[in-house]
């Protein structure tokens, strides 16, 4: 597994998988289970909900508002499975945003996965270019999505 270390301090584990369902399959085995986040009863809801508010300060300032946006999309629809699911237009994800919104998973949030899907455009029918899984210890990304981390975030593998 190889690890993207930038010119800053930071590096991270990174999977590389070849396909959409092969990164959906790594995604549900690396996140928390859903017993795990059964057990936080209550209390999910509400990490989840500082969670979604926490990845909205760090996107907004960066892609605007995801209401009525055709850039982004913040799934609002609670599933209890601990995918934070953020859609976007692959030419305007912030991928300097990375790091940051690994950041978020600490504490209550840490088994909790942040996975952004890139098509090419968000209107229905669009196509599927890429996904990134940002977990607390790793990214899980299609081959697409690394190279974008390799161009946008300035990494070497």
């Amino acid at each position: 597994m190889p690890n993207l270390k930038s010119s800053r301090k930071e590096s991270v584990r990174v999977q590389v998988v070849s396909a959409e369902d092969e990164y959906w399959t790594a995604v549900q085995r690396l996140k928390g289970t859903f017993e795990f986040f059964e057990e936080q009863g209550d209390a999910h809801g509400h990490i989840d909900g500082d969670l979604q508010d926490a990845i909205e300060a760090v996107l907004v300032p960066l892609a605007g508002s995801w209401e009525r946006s055709d850039v982004w999309f913040h799934n609002q629809d609670f599933y209890g499975n601990g995918v934070r699911s953020l859609t976007f237009r692959a030419v305007d994800f912030p991928w300097l945003s990375v790091v940051s919104l690994q950041k978020l998973l600490v504490g209550d949030a840490a088994r909790f996965c942040i996975s952004v899907v890139l098509f090419d455009t968000l209107e229905v029918g669009s196509k599927w270019v890429s996904s990134v899984a940002i977990l607390q210890d790793q990214l899980v990304v299609t081959p697409s999505a690394l190279e974008m981390l390799r161009k946008h975030f300035g990494v070497e593998t």
